[in-house]
């Protein structure tokens, strides 16, 4: 089924929605450069981050963490849920505490990080 074209109005419309998202993404990568800038330690650099996204998307719940390959393990650098901000200090397994045997395995690709 062939949609049908957008007015004008229409197109305008959406290319200011398109534009207002970038702007937005823009910022978060601003704030996050002023953050290094500014020499912010690392854990500072990802509360900031956190705070960014989760502002940005209006979100209940966000996390940031990293996987540690060669420990098999993953660290918690971020958590927000509910109001509040959590912490999971250390090194935990990649399924969490509660074992989830639907839960896709980690995969690990041989690139290098991307940083916006």
């Amino acid at each position: 089924m062939a949609r049908r074209p957008l007015t004008p109005d229409e197109e305008r419309k959406q290319l200011k929605e398109e534009l207002a998202q970038r702007e937005a993404e823009l910022s978060i990568i601003s704030s996050v450069q002023e953050g290094l800038a500014s020499h912010l330690d690392v854990q500072a650099i990802y509360d900031l981050v956190g705070i960014r996204i989760r502002d940005f998307f209006d979100a209940q719940v966000v996390m940031i963490s990293t996987y540690d390959p060669v420990t098999n393990t993953v660290e918690h650098r971020y958590a927000y849920e509910k109001g509040e901000q959590i912490y999971f200090p250390g090194h935990h397994p990649p399924g969490g505490v509660r074992e989830n045997k639907f839960a896709p395995p980690f995969r690990q690709h041989n690139r290098a990080p991307r940083w916006f």
